[in-house]
């Protein structure tokens, strides 16, 4: 790109552009500077150097360098304009390495918990009170009272503060790398195992999720238990028998435990003795012989 295209191009406004930020409108970037700062990505330009000459009409100044030595055909060596050899950063990177910063880039800070919204308990206004106390005992026994008087408790903001009574609540912070974590404050170093110490005293107590449950022999009862006793206690409702009256079984099915007549458990739906369906059925081969007395 020439220098007079250049020039079309800075009166047709190409690369200017405008930044808003919300309903503030911000000054619009002159496109020289535009030009100037991204010369090595606009086609045709390609040298920062083009972009100062174009900007100020270097090409449009009288040269007088003559008129102070007219016995000199190349003029006076002081008023005229040379070349210089070396151009811009872009065609003589080499030249301008000194200028480039070689500080280290800083770690990336780990990101920091998101905190639920909770309400605030005993424990956590406890906790703040003695951060305020302790703030203001600090700044006074560093910077002395006229400091604390005239512009507070230097040493620890109320954000930092709010911040460490919140992150304490849901015990993120255990370590000095935990307070600098979560609150970024620039006296952790210094002040930081104080601040923990406070945490650590005004905590709340944890509560286990084991909770072991004292045993209890079978028929006993807990201090505070009322004890159950036979009058309480509801009777379960024994079965009777209508052949022959009795409780225990009802003329097919037995519930006494054990049978007192026999020395083993007798298998269900043995038949009383009295029941119709044995009177009528006890001329038959294969009917059980397997019953019970009543009496």
């Amino acid at each position: 790109m020439s220098g007079s295209a250049l020039l079309e191009a800075f009166a047709r406004g190409e690369g200017q552009f405008t930044v808003h930020s919300g309903k503030r409108r911000k000054k619009d970037l002159d496109p020289g500077v535009d030009y100037l700062i991204n010369a090595s990505e606009r086609s045709g330009v390609n040298c920062r150097r083009k972009v100062f000459d174009t900007c100020f009409d270097n090409a449009a100044a009288e040269l007088d360098h003559r008129e102070c030595n007219n016995g000199d055909m190349s003029g006076c060596p002081r008023c005229n304009i040379v070349a210089p050899a070396i151009c811009c950063d872009i065609h003589h990177p080499s030249a301008f390495s000194s200028f480039e910063p070689h500080l280290p880039k800083p770690p990336r800070a780990s990101p920091r918990s998101r905190l639920p919204k909770f309400t605030k308990d005993k424990y956590d206004y406890k906790l703040e009170e003695a951060l305020l106390d302790w703030r203001e005992d600090k700044t006074v026994a560093v910077y002395g009272w006229a400091c604390l008087s005239d512009h507070g408790a230097v040493v620890m903001t109320s954000t930092t503060l709010n911040r460490i009574v919140d992150c304490a609540h849901h015990r993120k912070i255990q370590t000095l790398e935990d307070l600098k974590r979560e609150t970024g404050w620039m006296n952790s170093d210094r002040y930081g195992d104080e601040v923990i110490s406070l945490i650590q005293q005004h905590a709340a107590p944890t509560t286990s999720l084991l909770i072991s449950t004292p045993l209890r022999l079978r028929g006993t009862a807990l201090v505070g238990e009322e004890t159950a006793t036979p009058s309480n206690v509801p009777m379960k409702r024994r079965s009777r028998c209508s052949a022959c009256g009795q409780e225990g079984h009802n003329g097919k099915f037995s519930d006494l435990y054990p049978m007192p007549s026999y020395s083993f458990w007798p298998a269900r739906n043995q038949v009383c003795t009295k029941h119709a369906s044995h009177v009528s059925a006890g001329n038959k081969e294969n009917v059980s012989q397997l019953t019970f007395s009543c009496a």
